[in-house]
């Protein structure tokens, strides 16, 4: 999860246990680094590498099959999923304030069997299923902390 108004280029900002897990890095290192420690930008196809950034500055849903790189240097292959998530507006200007989402699927051992077109269509379901799956938490959290503080903000009876 990141927050594209961020001004380190939409640093990370939420990082889950199999991002971690697929990675080979800890959280702390995502966080703080961002994903740049895992570019194999020489590796992928520009196109989709400039489509994935416009999806990252707009919040526009795009996917693409990327070559990254784990932290101990060894490649993978994924179908990388961004799209922004709109959780409400800011009251001063009727902006949306909105989140973008990463979502990685790892398809190294599959890749070998079906080109890039053929891998995305297999994970569109995974894709809309993950997609549902994190909106709802950020939107039950948000309403979660936003209670919290309405009743932290009322007067004792």
């Amino acid at each position: 999860l990141s927050h594209p108004a961020d001004e380190d280029c939409c640093s990370v900002c939420m990082v889950s246990p199999g991002f971690e897990a697929l990675t080979g890095a800890p959280k702390e290192t995502l966080v703080a680094s961002g994903l740049r420690c895992l570019s194999a930008e020489l590796l992928n196809d520009p196109a989709d590498l400039v489509r994935m950034r416009m999806s990252v500055a707009t919040g526009a849903p795009s996917s693409a099959v990327l070559v990254k790189r784990r932290l101990a240097g060894d490649l993978f292959r994924s179908v990388v999923h961004y799209q922004g998530i709109t959780v409400g507006k800011d009251p001063s200007t009727g902006k949306d304030l909105w989140f973008l989402i990463g979502l990685y699927i790892d398809v190294t051992d599959e890749c070998e069997e079906m080109d890039s077109e053929e891998l995305l269509h297999a994970n569109v379901l995974t894709i809309a299923r993950l997609k549902g799956q994190v909106k709802n938490a950020i939107t039950d959290h948000i309403q979660a902390v936003l209670k919290d503080e309405l009743w932290a903000a009322m007067p004792p009876a």
